[in-house]
């Protein structure tokens, strides 16, 4: 069982995996706008896992 300081964290994590992911794919694709709202989520993702990283442990 997982205590309830954990659930936050869990859920930061999976956001910063759709993140990732969803900006990946978008970069995959030869329109220009998706390519940039690609950069976008990536650069969202880059800044919740530097959050993420700068939280104290517990």
């Amino acid at each position: 069982m997982t205590s309830s300081g954990a659930r936050p964290t869990l859920v930061l994590v999976l956001a910063v995996a759709v993140l990732f992911g969803c900006g990946v794919i978008l970069l995959l694709e030869r329109s220009l706008t998706r390519i940039l709202l690609g950069v976008v989520l990536l650069g969202n993702g880059v800044n919740l896992l530097i959050l993420l990283g700068g939280r104290p442990g517990g």
